[in-house]
């Protein structure tokens, strides 16, 4: 051995040859590192079962070809570290005066010839992850792909890989790939949601895609947070402010709002109506906010963009809340004769703004309005309420408000 680098070095003081020599290796041992990868996947082999066997299980096949890069790197690496790394070794009688000289082409050589030799497993590698990748359609499993492509990037950096070469390369690519695909996934869900998908409205209840595509979201985001200290550190995070703004915002601004009020065209002239609307509206928000509310602390504090969906979606429910409740104020006091003494008590003063039992003396004037009469009272008042009385109670139970179950 000592006698093949002592040769070696005294070789690299003509360049020519020593290049020459260099590129002989490279090609001998790439066809070799390549034979030996390709191998495992003969279906005549019978050492050992061929890795297309387990194609069935993307993550499980996509694992096994990089496992087997790394293990032929590995192995490459302790070959041409055997024999190549010798600058920093005591050698007898070697030439120190063509150490120093040629160190420029010495120093690192090992790590040169182990890129060189395993640019030849790129192309096998790349194709044998892509057929997956180009076909996988699940966001769960394309999430766990991104995560396995990024942890054998650093795996093959650890084991002297150049970031720049076309094997690291050619994962980066498809770990982009990987993560347009989780986008793409859910823009093809909300894209063929069409007005007919509403046959759970009438019912006030949620549509059925709405609960599909919330229970879809709730899986990424829960297998996103079981590996979120991996992709804490990551300059462009699978799950952003943007991807929540693509995948949530989105589609609720543009689908669910629309199809729901498509869906009640006469909420604005008629009561009843409308009260099915809110309903609908409420049912839909509190859905989609209970789903989410886990992740509160988790997804949607990634960033401000990611805060700020969330914040819409709570503020956005409260609205509909408090516009049913005036709505109901409104039909009590419809249902119980109140509504025109309600008016009428707010036209001289604001009843929620009384603070002491003077504020009730500016009231004194009603007293000569025929409207206070006892009789005008009764009839208005009191006969409607007695009616309503024993009817409130079931109008209560039978509110389609969060009837969810």
């Amino acid at each position: 051995l000592e006698l093949f680098q002592k040769a070696l070095i005294y070789l690299s003081n003509d360049l020519e040859y020593f290049n020459e020599f260099l590129k002989k290796v490279t090609t001998v041992r790439s066809k070799i590192v390549l034979d030996e990868f390709l191998s495992l996947f003969d279906f005549d082999a019978k050492d050992s079962r061929p890795i297309t066997l387990s194609a069935h299980d993307p993550l499980r096949y996509i694992g096994d070809v990089l496992a087997n890069v790394h293990s032929s790197i590995a192995n490459e690496a302790d070959f041409v570290k055997s024999l190549f790394k010798f600058q920093d070794k005591q050698i007898d009688d070697a030439p120190v005066t063509i150490l120093l000289q040629n160190k420029e082409f010495l120093n690192g050589l090992d790590l040169k010839l182990l890129n060189e030799a395993v640019q030849s497993l790129s192309t096998s590698c790349r194709i044998r992850v892509e057929q997956i990748v180009r076909f996988e359609e699940d966001p769960v499993t394309n999430l766990e792909i991104v995560r396995l492509l990024e942890l054998y990037q650093l795996m093959f950096e650890r084991k002297g890989i150049s970031l720049q070469s076309s094997l690291v390369s050619s994962l980066e690519v498809l770990e982009e790939i990987s993560k347009g695909k989780i986008t793409e996934y859910f823009t093809k869900v909300i894209n063929k949601v069409s007005p007919t998908d509403n046959k759970s409205m009438n019912d006030s209840m949620p549509p059925e895609w709405l609960s599909d595509y919330i229970n879809k979201l709730v899986e990424l985001f829960e297998a996103y947070d079981r590996g979120n200290v991996s992709d804490s550190d990551e300059e462009k995070p699978i799950i952003s402010g943007s991807f929540l703004s693509k995948v949530v915002e989105e589609p609720i601004q543009a689908k669910l709002i629309k199809m729901i009020q498509n869906e009640f065209p006469l909420a604005r002239k008629s009561d009843e109506t409308r009260y099915l609307l809110l309903t609908m509206q409420i049912n839909c928000f509190d859905l989609v906010k209970s789903r989410f509310s886990p992740f509160a602390t988790t997804i949607f504090a990634l960033d401000e963009e990611s805060s700020r969906i969330f914040k819409k979606i709570d503020d956005k429910l409260k609205e509909f809340i408090n516009r049913m409740l005036e709505l109901q104020e409104k039909l009590l006091f419809q249902n119980t004769g109140m509504g025109l003494y309600y008016n009428l008590f707010n036209m001289i003063f604001p009843v929620s703004s009384i603070q002491d039992e003077l504020d009730y003396d500016m009231y004194l004037s009603l007293m000569d309005n025929p409207l206070m009469k006892l009789d005008t009272i009764k009839s208005k008042v009191h006969d409607p309420l007695n009616e309503y009385l024993p009817q409130a109670l079931n109008d209560l139970q039978g509110n389609l408000l969060f009837r969810l179950t």
